[in-house]
């Protein structure tokens, strides 16, 4: 069901438009009806809906007006108006306001039905060409090869699950990935680049050209891939039906060819760091790390050389590495509130197997404590750590370091919790004070105070609603009448002098709002204290 606004001045036409139309039939629900531009500007503040039916001729805004307002501030909510004969040249100059359809007066319950109908069929297409599958998969089809290199990327960086990898690689189309071995290779330009040779070129177009040579010879191998990892190209090879040393045979050929091609073609050199085998997708960010461990040999060994990591350092223990992936999810559920999903988090992180807790796994930990105590700065929360560094580093057990790290995470979440509050309650404090010295404006909005705070005019009313229980425009209201009836009581004020001492520079809307707000009149209220 689609939600709906009507608004019209009559209440004959409000009443019969309520009474007469089976909006549930039509797709519709409706949640208000509305007598002028005020209301209907309010309302959808307050509801959210997704159409608008409101009248053009309105007292106080007309719905040209309002429409205006909406769009600006809910551009999603879609608007038809309803206008007579005589008021149709005018409501089609409205400038940029989408209008959906015309309706003209008057409007009688088949007309109304009809439209409703033709209404909703143009929402369902909407909606649906929005998820349409066929054109997603084009989009997909289109920009398939730059989510592969995003993949590819994301498995020497962090340390994607093998579920996970495998299904992501699957979907992309990388079934060579589907393998039992894997290694990675780093090729980096060396320091005998003749600059005046390749003077004027840009340094991207020179990585690009290594790139191009190695794709094309490790594809002609089918050993793997490559892509661009900054200066460096990257390479995943995979170990195929290979026997090991057959696959490091093959592996140290190929990187061979691509050297003397680059050399030839280009007339420079490129060195090469190999990181270890591993066997999984999970493992594939270890042997780029122990690629990037490779590469810094090169300048010990000199120029163009093949540097297997296996060889330099082979009593190489794997080490626990808490990436930039691991991170960001923890800090998210930090940051959700959702404790449970935080303590999930950091049982997969210190989990079994061994019982024993190492060097390893303590540095380990005392990475992860570090990326909460870096948050907690960044955030302003910070808290004395040194304590926790000390205890970390000193744990005896697994279980005494997932404590730990439990008790950071919530004084984390606490800390962000205050401040987020403070923050809060500082912006709403900001934007009462500003209302009570800027009410009288007739131009005083939501959006004049946003930008007076320097927030973005949606933010500001979401959490403006949040906090106080109603929207920014009601406590406008509320301020204005408040100090109306200070005026009406205690003051010889005509009705038109109030009315423009508190912002209104209609004085018969501000009757209006005033009745409505007190349910009496000015006049009313003046006889009761006479």
């Amino acid at each position: 069901m689609y939600r709906l606004i009507f608004a019209d001045d009559e209440a004959l036409v409000r009443n019969n438009v309520t009474r007469l139309i089976d909006w549930e039939k039509h797709g519709f629900t409706l949640i208000g009806c509305c007598a002028n531009g005020h209301e209907l500007i309010e309302m959808v503040e307050r509801e959210q809906p997704e159409l608008v039916i409101t009248d053009v001729n309105m007292p106080f805004i007309n719905g040209i007006e309002a429409s205006r307002q909406i769009r600006q501030n809910h551009p999603g909510v879609k608007i038809v108006f309803l206008t007579g004969y005589n008021e149709f040249e005018y409501a089609q100059q409205a400038i940029d306001l989408n209008v959906m359809k015309y309706i003209s007066k008057p409007v009688t319950a088949g007309k109304l039905s009809e439209t409703l109908l033709a209404l909703k069929s143009r929402l369902d297409y909407e909606y649906a060409d929005k998820r349409n599958f066929s054109m997603l998969q084009n989009f997909y089809d289109q920009n398939k090869a730059f989510m592969q290199g995003v993949f590819l990327n994301s498995l020497l960086t962090s340390g994607i699950d093998d579920e996970e990898a495998n299904r992501t690689a699957a979907s992309l189309e990388l079934s060579w990935l589907q393998d039992q071995g894997y290694r990675v290779v780093l090729l980096q330009k060396d320091d005998n680049l003749n600059r005046e040779e390749w003077q004027g070129v840009p340094e991207e177009m020179l990585n690009f050209a290594v790139y191009n040579i190695t794709q094309e010879l490790l594809e002609a191998s089918n050993l793997g891939t490559a892509f661009l990892m900054g200066t460096r190209v990257a390479m995943i090879t995979c170990q195929k039906d290979r026997s090991l040393t057959a696959y490091q045979g093959f592996l140290e050929n190929c990187i061979g060819e691509i050297q003397a091609n680059i050399k030839n073609h280009l007339h420079f050199t490129v060195s090469a760091g190999i990181g270890r085998v591993c066997t999984a997708l999970s493992q594939v960010c270890e042997s780029y790390g122990e690629a990037v461990s490779a590469l810094g040999y090169r300048q010990i060994y000199g120029d163009s050389h093949i540097i297997f990591i296996d060889d330099i350092e082979p009593n190489r223990s794997k080490s626990l590495i808490f990436d930039r992936s691991m991170e960001l999810r923890l800090i998210e559920t930090v940051k959700s509130g959702d404790r449970n999903s935080c303590l999930r988090e950091l049982e997969q992180l210190i989990q079994p197997p061994d019982r024993i807790l190492s060097q390893s796994m303590r540095l380990f930990g005392m990475s992860i404590l570090l990326c909460i105590i870096r948050e907690a700065d960044s955030s302003g929360a910070l808290w004395n750590w040194d304590s926790d560094c000390a205890k970390v580093l000193e744990a005896q057990s697994k279980k005494e370091l997932y404590r730990l790290l439990v008790s950071a995470c919530d004084r984390l979440a606490e800390s962000l919790t205050e401040l987020r509050n403070n923050s809060f309650s500082e912006v709403v404090q900001a934007a009462q004070k500003y209302v009570e010295e800027h009410y009288t404006a007739p131009d005083i909005s939501a959006n004049t105070v946003s930008d007076a705070l320097h927030l973005s005019a949606s933010y500001f009313r979401a959490l403006f609603k949040k906090e106080m229980g109603i929207t920014f425009g009601n406590y406008l209201t509320k301020i204005r009448m408040q100090h109306a009836k200070e005026m009406v009581e205690h003051s010889d004020l005509k009705n038109y002098q109030i009315a423009e001492a508190i912002g209104y520079s209609d004085p018969h809307y501000f009757s209006y709002c005033f009745k409505r707000f007190f349910n009496a009149s000015p006049n009313d209220l003046r006889g009761r204290n006479s």
